[in-house]
């Protein structure tokens, strides 16, 4: 189940942010575009839809609701679930979608990256 209580009302690229292929395979975004969205048009019920399909997990669904859906992509990474947090970032599991598998990735805070930059 999504949390869509703390989550921004889209701005109406909910869509267009799932066009990329890495965050959505090109032929389930053909079908969201010709099946799905001509029925629905709202982003919150397409998001459920999405995750009920395992095409997106609850965590991706609502970043992309938030309007950070295009954060969800770390180089050849698409973030999938949070895993866990500490003082210098959060660990997230993600899929190489390059080759299709799966790693946890360590996303470190900006300020924590600039202080190790700075020494």
């Amino acid at each position: 189940m999504i949390d869509t209580r703390h989550v921004a009302p889209p701005t109406g690229g909910f869509v267009d942010v799932l066009a990329d292929p890495r965050l959505l395979p090109r032929d389930r975004f053909d079908a969201l575009v010709a099946d799905l969205f001509p029925r629905c048009d709202d982003p919150h019920i397409l998001a459920h839809e999405l995750v009920y399909r395992h095409w997106l997990t609850p965590y991706q669904a609502a970043q992309v609701l938030a309007g950070r859906g295009r954060d969800l992509v770390l180089g050849s990474y698409v973030l999938t679930e949070p895993l866990g947090e500490g003082g210098m970032g959060q660990v997230f599991l993600a899929r190489n979608w390059k080759l299709d598998t799966r790693a946890a990735v360590k996303v470190i805070r900006r300020d924590r990256a600039a202080e190790s930059a700075a020494t």
